[in-house]
């Protein structure tokens, strides 16, 4: 449904981010935030959410649109077409959950770049996509059946001015192992200094921040003293090397539901499911610590596509509050994909991302999951089951 002039949200309790509003009135016009107060009823263009809490869209910073979980080898090695119908299918479940804005952190062929354009142009329905594209991989590293392999600083480069040639907004390395690779080691370093520090300088010379997947060791030295922008998972980080990130403004992205899926779902391979058990014994550690020493934080799905239910659940076991979670998958999120000025809170003039509850997650955390509406750049895209 095409957003029409001056619609109003007639909004039961309204977290913007920052503050609880009961019995307020948001406008919207032009895909924006107009205003926020006590507008007349009597107008056109209302929706009538007074029995639900509204927050504002979420913002997940960690997913692969073209991969669910499972087996990511057979997956990615499914033809290209296939991947894009099924992340299409993805894209939709995605807005229904309330995500407003994903960071895809990687996908192959690009096909990433084309999801973006679809949904920018409303052939398919899906969140505002902020994309990366090929991650950089050493040749038969963590990811190579899905990502661009790469070897020695010249080649590296090379791969960097690909990514920005095809239009994406960062740029990912796999500077560390994982564990849906048979073979690769999370502990491992699979890039030298040389190269981590060469892709990093160039990507910036480029304008795009640098995604790093490492989920400690070795590998997250070498990525936070090179200067990444973000270190993804970050299972195995020491309390000393998020220091070391909150000094340099580095966030963390944890991908907790993912994990916790892989342990306990089914067609998972073995090497795969054993690794995962021992990650999820320490990541409510890491992310308590990361709270701790104020490391700054933000989280997405990494497969698990439509539940930061998950994510916030995380947080929340971990020590944050309720609102806090909401705010790291909301305005912190923001902050760290760059687009803290047009959205991640319900501000004037903002980005009319705004998602309505059934029920208040400031009082069960849960309750995230009970979507009744979702806006996304002012247009009505969701209403109580059905995508409009």
């Amino acid at each position: 449904m095409a957003s029409i002039e001056s619609q109003f949200l007639r909004c039961g309790v309204l977290f913007d981010g920052n503050n609880v509003l009961k019995d307020t009135t948001i406008e919207i016009s032009e895909g924006k935030i107009a205003s926020i107060g006590k507008e007349p009823l009597d107008k056109k263009g209302v929706w009538d959410l007074s029995d639900q809490t509204i927050i504002p869209g979420i913002i997940d910073c960690h997913d692969h649109l073209g991969l669910d979980p499972g087996d990511e080898r057979e997956q990615s090695l499914a033809p290209t077409p296939w991947i894009s119908l099924v992340g299409s299918a993805n894209a939709r479940k995605i807005l229904g959950a309330g995500i407003t804005t994903l960071r895809d952190v990687g996908e192959k062929d690009f096909i990433d770049v084309y999801w973006k354009k679809a949904i920018t142009e409303g052939l398919i329905k899906g969140p505002n996509m902020l994309i990366s594209g090929q991650p950089v991989i050493k040749t038969g590293g963590h990811g190579w059946y899905l990502g661009r392999e790469a070897d020695g600083k010249d080649e590296i480069i090379k791969a960097v001015r690909e990514q920005v040639k095809q239009g994406v907004d960062f740029v990912k390395v796999m500077v560390g192992g994982g564990l849906t690779t048979l073979g690769s080691d999370p502990a491992f370093a699979e890039f030298s200094e040389e190269e981590v520090f060469s892709l990093v300088k160039e990507a910036h010379r480029c304008g795009r921040k640098v995604i790093a997947h490492a989920h400690g060791g070795v590998a997250a030295d070498i990525a936070i003293e090179a200067g990444v922008d973000s270190i993804e998972h970050g299972v195995f980080l020491s309390r000393g090397q998020m220091e070391s990130m909150r000094d340099k403004g580095i966030f963390l992205v944890v991908t907790y539901g993912i994990i916790e899926q892989i342990v306990q779902g089914e067609n998972i391979p073995e090497f795969t499911k054993s690794k995962a058990k021992e990650y999820i014994k320490k990541y409510f550690e890491v992310i308590s610590t990361a709270r701790e020493v104020g490391t700054m934080l933000a989280a997405g799905g990494d497969g698990l596509h439509g539940r930061p239910d998950r994510e916030m659940f995380a947080l929340v076991s971990s020590g944050f509050s309720n609102r806090d979670a909401i705010r790291i998958m909301t305005s912190d999120s923001a902050k760290l994909c760059g687009i803290d000025a047009i959205a991640g809170t319900i501000e004037k003039g903002k980005r009319a991302d705004i998602v309505g509850l059934r029920s208040n997650p400031l009082e069960k955390i849960s309750n995230i999951r009970d979507v009744q509406f979702v806006c996304r750049n002012g247009e009505i895209v969701y209403y109580k089951g059905w995508l409009v």
